[in-house]
């Protein structure tokens, strides 16, 4: 062999070297994996109409109004959390939150939630791709908050379907409860592109 020859990487080596790169290379993708927004949804906006029936002390109440819900962002992973889609909810006939209050006394709220926007947009992970969300905020739900003698606050949340019993306690008979059903939404950011140019 010539003084000046080089000897050529062997498929052995070009192995090893190419097991390295990948070794180096993941962790780095995968961080940008997880801090990279995640997709928008294919249906952005959308109305659904509920109606809370129910009877306190021998009155008979109803709650009829509509949850509007509208796509704000796709946000970028900060620190160990990944990315997040935002998500707007507002009522189309009160101003007064996204809570009602059944009843209240000095220590004792009962209240309900008709669910937000990722519930009814199909989205209900918001975007979260390491852990599925298991805040049920997102879902109709009624919440008792106490406060005991020394003061703490306990919160305590109910789905509409094991609420009933729960309430019967508390005086409140829950006699019906409808609401609009959740879509079926996108979130594939490549099908999402195609869907809007088409359109």
């Amino acid at each position: 062999m010539a003084p000046n020859q080089t000897r050529k990487p062997t498929s052995k080596r070009k192995i090893i070297l190419t097991i390295v790169i990948i070794i180096l290379a993941t962790p780095i993708l995968f961080q940008l994996y997880l801090w990279s927004p995640p997709p928008p949804p294919a249906i952005r906006y959308g109305e659904f109409p509920f109606r809370l029936e129910y009877e306190l002390d021998g009155e008979r109440f109803v709650i009829e109004d509509t949850l509007v819900a509208s796509f704000v962002e796709s946000r970028i992973g900060v620190k160990n959390e990944s990315g997040v889609r935002r998500w707007q909810s507002t009522f189309e006939n009160t101003e007064d939150g996204l809570s009602i209050i059944l009843k209240r006394g000095d220590d004792l709220s009962i209240s309900f939630r008709p669910g937000l926007a990722p519930f009814y947009m199909g989205d209900p992970v918001a975007g979260h791709r390491r852990r599925r969300i298991t805040d049920t905020l997102n879902h109709p739900n009624f919440s008792i908050r106490t406060v005991n003698q020394e003061g703490r606050i306990r919160l305590d949340f109910f789905q509409p379907e094991e609420a009933h019993e729960i309430l019967l306690e508390h005086g409140i008979t829950l006699i019906s409860w409808e609401h609009a059903d959740p879509i079926v939404n996108s979130f594939c950011r490549v099908r999402n592109l195609i869907n809007r140019f088409a359109n």
